[in-house]
């Protein structure tokens, strides 16, 4: 089994045709790239990397270098079919199919009043 990185758009709901409200959420999946292969023989486990948003730059020899913003990895029984370089999208996830949804928290640390609640400093004097 196998997974693509997506952003979440928003929430909303839909009507079934009994007219139950189901809590909807919505998803941009932008095409993942296989970054690169993990096998039994070098890491113990096969597994494909896959990323999302590549950024493009260029080094003062002419190189061209790719990151990306987010990556995740994989863990699949074969790796028939996932090459360096593939880009994989919603297609080969069958129609109509639930799905998990894990999200990456930005981490605000630990935040006093003023950020937290939007409180307001007192006057700068007296």
């Amino acid at each position: 089994m196998i997974g693509l990185i997506a952003r979440k758009i928003g929430m909303s709901r839909a009507f079934l045709a009994n007219g139950e409200a189901v809590a909807v959420t919505y998803l941009k999946v932008s095409p993942n790239t296989v970054v690169r292969q993990k096998t039994k023989e070098k890491d113990g486990y096969d597994a494909v990397v896959l990323g999302m948003e590549p950024k493009e730059w260029k080094t003062r020899k002419g190189n061209t270098h790719t990151r990306y913003k987010f990556q995740k990895e994989w863990q699949v029984e074969s790796l028939d079919g996932f090459e360096t370089g593939k880009e994989l999208t919603v297609s080969i996830l069958p129609q109509d199919s639930k799905v998990t949804i894990m999200g990456i928290s930005k981490g605000k640390g630990f935040q006093g009043v003023m950020k937290r609640h939007k409180f307001h400093g007192g006057p700068g004097s007296h």
